[in-house]
């Protein structure tokens, strides 16, 4: 539970923007670069971390695999 408690505290503390029009990419952009580059080595880490475990899977025990699934694709033989 302590987990949970602590992404709740994490998201109370989100800020966002809002860019409208596609001339704002750039900005958008240029706003995400700033902030990434205005973050410590080690919270980039740290969040890219937890975005691989978003991902793929890992932090509830659950595990989602990279690749098609077997549905996607079946072999004939000629």
């Amino acid at each position: 539970m302590g987990d949970a408690e602590e992404r709740k505290r994490a998201r109370a503390a989100w800020t966002g923007q809002v860019f409208r029009g596609p001339g704002s990419l750039g900005a958008l952009e240029a706003e995400a670069l700033s902030t990434w580059a205005a973050m410590a080595p080690l919270d980039r880490l740290a969040l890219t971390w937890e975005l691989s475990l978003e991902q793929y899977g890992g932090s509830d025990g659950t595990t989602m695999e990279p690749r098609l699934p077997r549905s996607a694709y079946r072999l004939e033989r000629r």
